[in-house]
């Protein structure tokens, strides 16, 4: 070619020209321009087209890892944590076990977002509900009998079971005496 004639030069690592214009090379999706390199989005960040604009943060419930095209929305009964965007945690009341996030069983609870397992209800406390987020305080008489993760508490000793139909809630509820 002649002196001072146009050449073909390729374009850096991950970018690419656009349509006819032949003349500027621009960031692929999933990367972004720092000075003159494109780089990958930060994980928790994505772009989904081709340019020299930034990459986008993903919105709450949804992640990403680096160099991402798009963010991926959390599971069922999951979910982000602050402005953590890397990672989905279970929701409070769920543990994490090899299906996904699980409700916790009666008997146990969490109240925090997080993938540690349930707790067991306390002594003289309980929860009769799959997926509790916390642990209900057994009622005056009434007891665990010393045991921990309980769905339902007992009458004390010296105390029996009785029904009280003149309950306020319109049903049936105990009373111990």
């Amino acid at each position: 070619s002649a002196v001072g004639a146009l050449q073909c030069v390729p374009c850096e690592n991950n970018s690419m020209t656009e349509g006819d214009d032949r003349t500027v090379c621009v960031c692929v999706a999933g990367f972004t321009r720092e000075g003159s390199d494109c780089v990958p989005c930060a994980a928790g960040s994505s772009k989904n087209t081709s340019g020299d604009f930034n990459c986008t943060p993903c919105g709450v419930n949804s992640v990403s890892l680096i160099g991402a095209e798009e963010c991926t929305a959390c599971g069922s009964n999951e979910m982000t944590v602050a402005d953590d965007r890397l990672t989905c945690f279970c929701v409070p009341g769920f543990e994490r076990d090899v299906l996904g996030c699980t409700a916790c069983a009666a008997g146990t609870f969490k109240a925090e977002p997080g993938d540690s397992g349930c707790l067991p209800c306390g002594f003289d406390f309980f929860s009769s509900v799959e997926g509790a987020l916390n642990c209900a305080a057994c009622p005056g008489n009434e007891t665990t009998g010393g045991a921990i993760g309980q769905t339902a508490c007992v009458c004390d000793v010296g105390f029996e079971e009785k029904l009280n139909l003149l309950s306020p809630f319109g049903d049936a509820t105990r009373l111990g005496y």
